[in-house]
This record gives structure tokens, C-alpha cells and sequence, in this order.
């Protein structure tokens, strides 16, 4: 389960740096700039800028920088911050376009994220209809809208900051008092949460500039206040997942599990485990009858399975994170057998 430990408090450091290659793939910092508190964070990106600097942000969590604090006790699969450029999305359009060029449409959306607060139509297709050549705006603005409700961009890909290039997701969350991290891709999954005092304080001048470019571009403002995701009630979910899969007197667990894993529903594959778990079954011949059924794809069909969009903030309701790429692959299978079943009729 989660790893937490209370209120946490968050500090946002914006600075400007400067890179070398020093060999291949291997980058080298010259020049690291922190803006002052005191300065103005458009002064600051405006004058940096003109010296050709990148503008980065870093979380400050507890008084550590959270990249650190990743890489050294929870991150398993990439290291954040190191040559290859995994960097904070928030000011990747900085980085690109002069200021007065800047995509507001589209921090507008990294920012409500930010907040927990599902982006809509309207966002989505704003910043869609700037695209070089807009082509099928209304399938791209939807098609964004489902990619970028799934979860927040917490790290990604330093070349363009787009999510298809590589990136470390989280959940956000609100409650009445808070603002709720919850990361996943870790040896531990982690949750971080905040009042809304200090979340809200720390965004506040981004905020402001953003608005202000998001208002001479006529397009809705970001509202801090608007009501965002409210952390899900895991013990109530399981209650519903229970109340269709396990109300008859006498329930064979294995047999019933077999038909979560055939359901369309991944969220519903990791609380059948989750079940299995708590029931003590050994759920190892369900494990590999989906692996013989996974190794018959050709090789072609599993390409084209699409890991990576997968929504990973499931994974972390399940106590046991072994099975992932086995309900994964349940999932997927069923996908390619409605596909397959859709296609011959």
C-alpha cells in the first residue's frame, strides 16, 4: 500500500540552466541560476530566456528535492534528472517559444492537472487548433482529453514534453483540506499530501501569468478553487466488485477469478487480485494460463498492445505488485479478443 507520513510541505524552486555535451548522450551543467524569491517569475523567465537558458522547476518536498528523494528510496525503472533529460512538464513551453509565443492552452492544461481537476473538451481542442496543421481537431481534442485525464505529468522527456516520448505519472487527488500526490512507479508506492494553503500559495505566481496569458488570448481562466478528483474510497470499490462477482452462497474464488480477468475493466482485474490475496488463494494456474494465451500473439499483435497507456494508478490498490504484468496482459488479451470478435462479424 501507500507509503505516507502526514502533511508534507512543498516549495517550488525555479532556476535557469545552461547544458554542454561533454560526450555522447552525456550532457554537463555550466551555468545554474535559482531565482530569488523576491524576483518576478516573468522578469525571470523573460532575462533567462535572453541569455538562452532553460527555465526548470524542482519540487522542494520536506525541504529535499523530490527527484532526489525518488532516485534514492522509491524510483526503480529510470533515474530522474540524470544526461538524458527527464525534466518537470510545467515549464517545457519556456524552453521553445518566446515568451509573447508561449502555448498558454496548453499549460493551462498541465496546470488544472496539477490541481486534480479533469480537463474538457473545450481545453483540449485549444490547444489542438494550434497544432502546425490541424488536421481531425475533434478526434486529436478528444483523443487528448482521454490521454491527459488519466493521470499528471510529474517527470517527463526533456526533448518536447509530450507524454508519448516518456514520462513518470501520478494521481492528484483533493480533499476539503488537501491536495493528495499519489506516485506509483516506485519500489514503494508513494503518497504526498499537502494543504491547500501551501499547494495553492506555491502555484499562485505560475498561476497568475498563466491566466493573464490565458486571458489576452480570450480563453477561460484556471480556476484554483474549482472542485477537483476526490480520492477514491478503496474499501467501497471493493464492495461493488464484491456485489457482482461474489454474491452467491458458495463462491469458487479461483473460477471467479478467471472472470474478473476476463472483464474489461483493469481496475477490476487488480481487485480481483487483491481479493485473491486477502483470500490466501493461489492464483499461479490463472497466471499461467494467461501467459500461454499471451505467447501465441505473433509478434506483431503484442506491438501493437499498447503498454504504455495503460493507467498504472490501479496497480497501486493491490498488495501484491508481482502480478502487475499479469493483469496487464489479462487486460490486453481481452482488448485484442473483442477487437478480433468485432472484426469478424
Amino acid at each position: 500500500m501507500f507509503y505516507t507520513k502526514g502533511i508534507n510541505i512543498i516549495k517550488l524552486r525555479w532556476k535557469a540552466t545552461k547544458r554542454i555535451t561533454v560526450k555522447e548522450n552525456l550532457s554537463k551543467i555550466v551555468y545554474d541560476k535559482a531565482k530569488e524569491p523576491s524576483k518576478d517569475l516573468k522578469q525571470f523567465i523573460q532575462e533567462e530566456r535572453a541569455k538562452d537558458a532553460e527555465i526548470e522547476l524542482d519540487y522542494i518536498i520536506d525541504g529535499k528535492d523530490l527527484a532526489f528523494q525518488l532516485n534514492i528510496n522509491y524510483f526503480r525503472s529510470r533515474y530522474i534528472g540524470n544526461s538524458n533529460g527527464v525534466k518537470n512538464p510545467l515549464p517545457m513551453s519556456y524552453n521553445y517559444r518566446n515568451f509573447d509565443e508561449i502555448n498558454f492552452s496548453y499549460q493551462k492544461l498541465l496546470i488544472k492537472r496539477h490541481l486534480g481537476q479533469q480537463l474538457n473538451y473545450e481545453d483540449c481542442y485549444s490547444v489542438v487548433s494550434n497544432y502546425p496543421k490541424p488536421e481531425n481537431l475533434d478526434g486529436q481534442a478528444a483523443e487528448m482529453m482521454t490521454y491527459e485525464n488519466k493521470d499528471t505529468m510529474l517527470y517527463c522527456s526533456a526533448c518536447c514534453g509530450d507524454r508519448l516520448c516518456g514520462y513518470l505519472g501520478m494521481q492528484v487527488y483533493q480533499s476539503e483540506e488537501s491536495f493528495i500526490w499519489d506516485i506509483g512507479l516506485t519500489k514503494q508506492p508513494l503518497r504526498l499530501e499537502f494543504t491547500k494553503e501551501n499547494y495553492l500559495s506555491e502555484l499562485q505566481e505560475y498561476l497568475d501569468l498563466v491566466n493573464t496569458g490565458l486571458n489576452s488570448s480570450g480563453i477561460d481562466k484556471i480556476s484554483p478553487t474549482s472542485p477537483g478528483t476526490k480520492l477514491p474510497n478503496f474499501e467501497d470499490d471493493m464492495q461493488v466488485v464484491e456485489k457482482k462477482y461474489f454474491n452467491k452462497e458458495k463462491v469458487d474464488l479461483l473460477e471467479t477469478l478467471e472472470l474478473i480477468f476476463q472483464s474489461e475493466s483493469i481496475e477490476n482485474i487488480d481487485k480481483g487480485i487483491f481479493i485473491a490475496v486477502e483470500n490466501g488463494l493461489d492464483i499461479n494456474s490463472i497466471k499461467n494460463k494467461i501467459e500461454i494465451e499471451y505467447h501465441k500473439l505473433s509478434k506483431s499483435e503484442k506491438s501493437g498492445l499498447e503498454w504504455g497507456i495503460i493507467d498504472e494508478s490501479s496497480y497501486m490498490r493491490t498488495k501484491n505488485l508481482k502480478f502487475r504484468k499479469e493483469s496487464m496482459k489479462a487486460y490486453l488479451l481481452y482488448k485484442r479478443r473483442k477487437s478480433t470478435e468485432a472484426n469478424t462479424v
